[in-house]
């Protein structure tokens, strides 16, 4: 299941969960339609999770981008996810702090929870690039980058010797 936050300056609550619910209907969905009870939103979220034959993934993107309700349902799941049959991957960008920093003070909340684990990719080594880049420059692409692997790919999509606007 996937679900993304929106860099938006008014940001749908519970966005991320919204197209989780959708993707996997049912009960979820229905409660998320009909505006209920958090709580039982988020038991039900909890459910689908140890609803499968086997492990449930979950991906939610752009946390450093989230709502408070996210932020809220992300820690109740990070409570939970130990007893049961998921596994819940969520991605930031630790350079673009929300709102009053309320993604790191989320993270301080659950840093303490077991099932949690905090995994830091390091930037792309010039080996790294040089790999991915084939025709191109890896010595440019890598001094342009940093290493930012976002931004490497970037780069290499662009194909030409001015640096595309999303980079």
């Amino acid at each position: 299941l996937w679900g993304a936050c929106d860099g938006g300056f008014t940001p749908r609550p519970l966005g991320p969960l919204h197209e989780i619910a959708a993707e996997a209907g049912g009960r979820l969905r229905d409660l998320y339609d009909v505006d209920g009870d958090r709580s039982d939103l988020f038991a039900e979220f909890t459910a689908v999770l140890d609803a499968g034959p086997g492990v449930t993934g979950v991906v939610v993107e752009d946390l450093h981008w989230a709502d408070e309700a996210s932020l809220d349902w992300l820690a109740y799941v990070a409570r939970r996810v130990g007893r049961s049959h998921g596994l819940v991957i969520a991605t930031y960008r630790d350079t673009e702090p929300g709102p009053d920093d309320l993604l790191g003070k989320m993270l301080g909340r659950i840093a303490g929870q077991g099932s949690t684990r905090r995994m830091s990719l390091p930037p792309l080594t010039l080996d790294g690039v040089r790999r991915l880049a084939a025709r191109q420059d890896p010595e440019q692409i890598h001094s342009l980058t940093g290493g930012n692997p976002f931004l490497v790919s970037e780069v290499l999509a662009h194909a030409a010797r001015d640096v595309p606007p999303s980079v």
